[in-house]
């Protein structure tokens, strides 16, 4: 049910006679997301462009706008119209796209020469997903040989705005467009951040990787925009926005969990060193499990949208960390240059998938398959640090154990306890040692 379904009956159904000559005046308004409503006679006159598309003159247009502001459907700034609130505006756009036939409302706008109302109008249709016509002329737009598609996107800034403003409308055809160019002869060029829009398209690319059958196309791009960076930029905001949609919390996406670990293994897996260098960079973020925040929109025109995926229940989020400390110990474990990254990522992360995320057993599994193979330093100050700051907020069975962690993870001789010295910037492990008596239980702590 429309929610301001009785102020519309009251604004329009009235008794008296102009309530549907004031109808129609206010659909054909609410096709832009806003007017230039006070001059009615020069050639630019917006009012009067409005007005062409009901058989008015401007000034009858401006009369009923004139009416319709004293019943408050239309709102105004200086010389600025607006139809509001704006979910009557789109149930009224809906309308007047089926009363005006397509092709000549289309055409109206495009042959208008005024870039301001093209993209108004666009605007309006940010917010019509659900309307048919809307979704026609957009796909219309778009294809290959369309208004838009043609331009393979090489746009200007008004081009960019126009496709970002209707990408919501029909999300799949938005990223063929954009695979197109990707793809293209100039493909290198396009997806990279030479791209004077390179930032814009990456950010649109994260919104469109929402829907998980979008995902592996969405991020396949992004990745390219990421990797095209020189070593000086190689954390750029590219890379931070591709970050962002593989954290647990906050994501932006309904991708699985699967696909995100497909993701990063095939680019860790790489024999290229920047694409792995991109991979640790996301299972980092895949392994975060402390500090979320929304740093991006969310909003995609009127779509109904959350933060992205959520577990629901421990096991899911449980399973969500296993795959990546899963695949962060494979890493550490290999012959790859990478693997000693791999092993400072997880103890970077180590004491919050411990005191937050609960993966008690995973850690323990991981850490001893490491130290078995080699001394793990990192891994011993991080079990420090967590019995410093958190053994009062741990049960007394996960203290019992990480105590015996630490003791199994302990640098034995001279050399790794001078290693270990130098890898803490906080000399932690040594201020800890005389605070950690293992004749002690956790109980008597």
């Amino acid at each position: 049910m429309f929610r301001n379904e009785e102020l519309f009956e009251r604004l329009f159904n009235q008794r008296h006679d102009p309530s549907e000559k004031l109808l129609v005046s206010a659909e054909v308004c609410s096709l832009v997301y806003s007017f230039e409503g006070t001059d009615v006679d020069s050639a630019k006159s917006e009012i009067k462009f409005l007005a062409s598309l009901t058989g008015k003159s401007g000034l009858q247009l401006y009369r009923d706008v004139t009416t319709l502001k004293e019943r408050g459907l239309i709102q105004s700034r200086d010389v600025w119209r607006a139809v509001l609130p704006h979910a009557i505006a789109n149930r009224l756009a809906k309308r007047a796209l089926e009363a005006i036939p397509k092709d000549t409302l289309v055409q109206s706008f495009l042959n208008s020469g005024s870039e301001r109302l093209i993209k108004s109008f666009t605007r309006r249709l940010s917010f019509l997903h659900d309307c048919e016509t809307a979704v026609k002329i957009v796909n219309e737009w778009l294809a290959e040989d369309g208004w838009l598609g043609k331009k393979n996107c090489k746009f200007n800034s008004f081009g960019m705005e126009v496709f970002k403003n209707i990408a919501p409308v029909s999300p799949a055809k938005t990223l063929e467009a954009i695979k197109r160019a990707a793809n293209g002869v100039e493909g290198n060029r396009f997806a990279s951040t030479e791209n004077i829009h390179c930032n814009e398209f990456v950010e649109l690319l994260r919104l469109l990787a929402y829907d998980s059958e979008l995902f592996d196309r969405c991020v396949d791009i992004m990745c390219r925009f990421a990797l095209s960076g020189t070593e000086e930029d190689k954390y750029n905001s590219t890379r931070d926005v591709l970050k962002s949609l593989f954290y647990i919390y906050l994501s932006g996406t309904h991708a699985s969990v699967e696909s995100r670990a497909k993701v990063i293994e095939g680019l860790v897996d790489s024999e290229d060193q920047n694409c792995q260098a991109l991979g640790l960079y996301l299972l980092d973020s895949a392994l975060e499990s402390w500090h979320f925040s929304p740093s991006y929109e969310f909003a995609f025109g009127a779509r109904p949208r959350d933060y992205g995926y959520y577990p629901k229940t421990r096991k899911e989020r449980t399973l969500w960390y296993e795959m990546f400390i899963g695949i962060c110990t494979r890493l550490a474990l290999s012959e790859k240059h990478i693997a000693q990254k791999a092993r400072k990522i997880l103890s970077d992360n180590f004491r919050g998938l411990w005191t937050n995320a609960g993966m008690f057993e995973s850690l323990e599994k991981s850490a001893k398959q490491i130290h078995e193979q080699m001394s793990w330093n990192e891994g011993w100050i991080a079990v420090c640090g967590i019995l410093r700051y958190d053994r009062e907020s741990l049960k007394e069975e996960n203290l019992e154990r990480l105590y015996r962690l630490e003791k199994h993870l302990k640098p034995n001789n001279l050399l790794e306890r001078a290693r270990t010295y130098a890898l803490s910037e906080e000399h932690l492990a040594f201020d800890l040692e005389d605070d950690l008596d293992h004749t002690k239980n956790a109980s008597s702590s």
